[in-house]
């Protein structure tokens, strides 16, 4: 029995460290994640100061930050126009939908609508 004895021993040395590994490899990811979360929160708070520095120092910032900033205002001023943009395809998809428009005001009126809802105005058959 001396052999069965033997595999027996090696089959749970083999589970025991199997578990070890798994664990281990468990409580690395979990410390890894851990990293993971704060380096965000680090970065976060660089964006914070970074973001709260542009708003106190637009006007009057080192030339060293000349390209970040110029990066920043062509931006901001390229997302205005976006929103805009963007605007205007909201308010002709919803002109698209309703089919109808209030001659006065431009809202979207129902088919057998005779007044605007908006406004009050006539529409006009």
């Amino acid at each position: 029995m001396g052999f069965l004895d033997d595999v027996g021993k090696k089959i749970t040395t083999a589970g025991k460290d199997a578990v070890d590994f798994a664990k281990e490899i468990a409580d690395t990811a979990k410390i890894n994640s851990e990293i993971s979360e704060q380096s965000r929160r680090i970065e976060n708070a660089y964006m914070e100061i970074g973001k709260k520095f542009f708003e106190l120092h637009a006007g009057d910032h080192e030339s060293v930050f000349d390209e970040q900033f110029g990066i920043i205002f062509t931006a901001k001023a390229l997302m205005a126009d976006l929103e805009k943009k963007k605007a205007g395809v909201k308010s002709g998809a919803a002109r698209a939908a309703a089919g109808k428009t209030c001659p006065s005001c431009g809202q979207p009126v129902e088919e057998d609508a005779a007044f605007c809802k908006n406004c009050g105005s006539k529409i006009s058959e």
